[in-house]
């Protein structure tokens, strides 16, 4: 059991991810509702959080992704979070965060992000477009966006995942699905959709929403979950 909070009421966030076989990374809301914490846990022992990071004036994280080998020379973790905000965090500084950009209007939360290289794309819940910025150095750059090609028009994107040979895969919560490479080239782009229910391909807003991808690490097999609990 690993404890966060001991005397303030902490509400736990779903984004978390493993930096490597012994450490993972996890999100949480502070006592004020204004703030949000990310804790650094060593898995070999049972105890509070090697370190903790506050991010002010974030709400919450909605999403994070990391970038080289925690440990390593390029160690660094992104973070989307409900304010609209991309959060960089270097573990080995003493503060561990380095820079933030704010990526979206306020109202609009991070629904994901995908980091390739130095390159972060990033989706948000009322915006159409894949945000794209340049993280090597501060002030964090912004690149020419990826439009979101879908002819639906009531579902932006809400899932990005990198497949195999760097393609980025753009997914809505309807199921409709954009592939292409990061650098945005159009000859790379293909689009997909994912049967939800019962009507394979269909765009029906009455049916079940899909809510998270996974792909198989030969990029061959990606599997989906929606909302009714089915795969």
């Amino acid at each position: 059991m690993y404890v966060i909070e001991q005397k303030q009421t902490t509400k736990m966030q779903c984004a978390a991810m493993n930096l490597n076989e012994t450490h993972v990374a996890v999100g949480s809301e502070s006592s004020n509702q204004q703030d949000a914490n990310i804790h650094l846990f060593d898995l070999n022992y049972e105890d509070s959080p090697l370190k903790s990071v506050t991010l002010q004036n974030t709400k919450g994280i909605q999403a994070m992704d990391f970038s080289g080998r925690y440990g390593g020379q390029n160690a660094v973790m992104v973070c989307g979070t409900t304010s609209g905000q991309i959060q960089i965090l270097d573990w080995r500084s003493r503060n561990a965060l380095a820079h933030s950009v704010q990526a979206f209007h306020q109202g609009s939360f991070v629904s994901d992000l995908a980091i390739e290289g130095d390159v972060v794309a990033t989706c948000g819940s009322k915006n159409r477009n894949i945000k794209l910025f340049d993280i090597r150095r501060p002030p964090i750059r912004p690149l020419p966006p990826i439009p979101f090609m879908t002819r639906e028009e009531t579902s932006g994107p809400s899932i990005l995942k990198l497949v195999r040979g760097g393609m980025l895969s753009i997914v809505s919560a309807s199921g409709s699905i954009q592939v292409q490479s990061m650098t945005g080239s159009y000859g790379s782009r293909r689009f997909y959709q994912v049967g939800r229910g019962a009507e394979l391909g269909a765009c029906n807003p009455s049916l079940a929403s899909v809510t998270c991808m996974d792909v198989s690490s030969s990029g061959h097999i990606a599997a989906f979950g929606s909302t009714d609990g089915g795969t």
